[in-house]
Protein backbone atom coordinates (compact mmCIF):
# COMPACT_ATOMS: atom_id res chain seq x y z
CA UNK A 1 0.00 0.00 0.00
CA UNK A 2 1.40 3.39 -0.95
CA UNK A 3 1.59 6.22 1.53
CA UNK A 4 0.73 8.76 -1.12
CA UNK A 5 -2.33 10.95 -0.81
CA UNK A 6 -3.18 13.35 -3.64
CA UNK A 7 0.47 13.29 -4.74
CA UNK A 8 1.92 14.38 -1.38
CA UNK A 9 4.12 12.02 0.61
CA UNK A 10 3.00 11.35 4.18
CA UNK A 11 5.99 9.18 5.11
CA UNK A 12 7.63 10.27 8.34
CA UNK A 13 5.24 13.11 9.15
CA UNK A 14 5.12 13.12 12.97
CA UNK A 15 1.64 12.41 14.33
CA UNK A 16 0.11 11.95 10.88
CA UNK A 17 -2.71 9.38 10.80
CA UNK A 18 -1.81 7.50 7.61
CA UNK A 19 -4.58 4.90 7.88
CA UNK A 20 -7.35 7.40 8.67
CA UNK A 21 -6.19 9.95 6.12
CA UNK A 22 -5.81 7.88 2.97
CA UNK A 23 -8.34 9.04 0.42
CA UNK A 24 -11.27 6.79 -0.35
CA UNK A 25 -12.39 5.37 -3.65
CA UNK A 26 -15.86 6.90 -3.52
CA UNK A 27 -16.96 7.97 -6.96
CA UNK A 28 -18.37 11.42 -7.63
CA UNK A 29 -22.13 11.47 -7.32
CA UNK A 30 -22.22 9.17 -4.28
CA UNK A 31 -25.27 10.03 -2.17
CA UNK A 32 -25.99 9.41 1.49
CA UNK A 33 -29.28 10.11 3.24
CA UNK A 34 -29.53 10.28 7.02
CA UNK A 35 -32.74 10.55 9.01
CA UNK A 36 -33.45 10.77 12.72
CA UNK A 37 -35.54 8.47 14.85
CA UNK A 38 -37.56 5.82 13.03
CA UNK A 39 -40.57 5.06 15.21
CA UNK A 40 -43.04 2.80 13.46
CA UNK A 41 -46.05 1.87 15.57
CA UNK A 42 -48.27 0.35 12.87
CA UNK A 43 -47.87 -1.30 9.51
CA UNK A 44 -46.24 1.07 7.05
CA UNK A 45 -48.63 -0.17 4.37
CA UNK A 46 -51.48 1.41 6.34
CA UNK A 47 -50.04 4.93 5.92
CA UNK A 48 -52.51 7.49 4.66
CA UNK A 49 -49.93 10.26 4.21
CA UNK A 50 -49.81 11.18 0.53
CA UNK A 51 -46.17 12.30 0.79
CA UNK A 52 -44.89 9.07 2.33
CA UNK A 53 -44.14 7.48 -1.04
CA UNK A 54 -42.01 10.48 -2.01
CA UNK A 55 -39.96 10.11 1.18
CA UNK A 56 -39.48 6.38 0.58
CA UNK A 57 -38.26 7.14 -2.95
CA UNK A 58 -35.60 9.54 -1.62
CA UNK A 59 -34.42 6.92 0.88
CA UNK A 60 -34.30 4.13 -1.72
CA UNK A 61 -32.63 6.21 -4.43
CA UNK A 62 -29.56 7.08 -2.36
CA UNK A 63 -26.43 4.95 -2.39
CA UNK A 64 -26.69 4.47 1.37
CA UNK A 65 -29.27 5.41 3.99
CA UNK A 66 -28.95 5.65 7.76
CA UNK A 67 -31.65 5.94 10.41
CA UNK A 68 -31.98 5.37 14.14
CA UNK A 69 -34.44 2.49 14.56
CA UNK A 70 -36.24 3.19 17.86
CA UNK A 71 -38.46 0.10 17.92
CA UNK A 72 -38.06 -3.65 18.12
CA UNK A 73 -36.81 -5.28 14.93
CA UNK A 74 -39.23 -8.19 15.39
CA UNK A 75 -42.98 -8.60 15.74
CA UNK A 76 -43.48 -8.40 19.50
CA UNK A 77 -46.87 -10.13 19.21
CA UNK A 78 -45.05 -13.36 18.34
CA UNK A 79 -41.95 -12.89 20.52
CA UNK A 80 -40.80 -15.99 22.42
CA UNK A 81 -37.58 -14.71 24.01
CA UNK A 82 -36.69 -13.48 27.47
CA UNK A 83 -39.70 -11.89 29.24
CA UNK A 84 -37.66 -8.80 30.18
CA UNK A 85 -37.24 -7.97 26.50
CA UNK A 86 -40.99 -7.93 25.88
CA UNK A 87 -41.40 -4.55 27.59
CA UNK A 88 -38.64 -2.68 25.77
CA UNK A 89 -40.98 -1.35 23.11
CA UNK A 90 -44.34 -1.70 24.82
CA UNK A 91 -44.91 2.05 24.90
CA UNK A 92 -44.90 2.03 21.08
CA UNK A 93 -47.82 -0.40 20.93
CA UNK A 94 -51.14 1.35 21.11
Amino acid sequence: MSNENAGHSVDGAPGYDVVGSISTNVADGFTMVAVGDLIVSRAVTKSQDSGFGDVVKILRDSDTTFGNLEVNAFDIRFFNGYPQAEYGGAYHLS
